[in-house]
């Protein structure tokens, strides 16, 4: 029995508008988004997207894709920081209050805008010494 992969026929503009999807789909991994960079407009871009994300064809190359190894590391690397970068800005413009918040602020600690929160740390750290340091000092 064939799957339904190998029974839908493609013609050559669907399957070029799959592959430009795809190609976008893999930039961020927001179907939205990418229907909209592919050409759809905003008010049909997120139904297409769902469309484009759930056909057959679609799945196949998106798993190719993601489970093709590296050729270089040092750009997967960089290209992973991206994707993390612009999930963290999805989540911005569509998440709710306090998921805004925690993105904002992931990404800013993500590219150097703020320093770690080390001063609690470091409070802690003094005070499990000086408490160390009084169970030791002689009486």
């Amino acid at each position: 029995m064939q799957d339904k992969a190998e029974a839908q026929v493609l013609t050559q503009d669907e399957i070029a508008l799959r592959d430009s999807f795809i190609g976008e789909y893999m930039q961020d991994f927001n179907p939205f988004l990418a229907a909209i960079r592919c050409g759809f407009i905003a008010a049909h871009s997120v139904e297409w997207g769902k469309r484009l994300l759930e056909d057959a064809y679609v799945q196949k190359k998106v798993l190719e894709l993601t489970r093709r190894p590296p050729e270089d590391p040092a750009k997967a690397a960089e290209a992973d920081k991206e994707l993390i970068a612009n999930t963290y800005r999805s989540v911005i413009a569509t998440g709710s209050k306090s998921e805004q918040v925690a993105a904002a602020r992931s990404l800013a600690l993500m590219r150097g805008f703020e320093k770690p929160d080390t001063v609690g740390d470091a409070a802690a750290e003094l005070a499990n010494v000086m408490r160390e340091f009084a169970q030791r000092a002689p009486v």
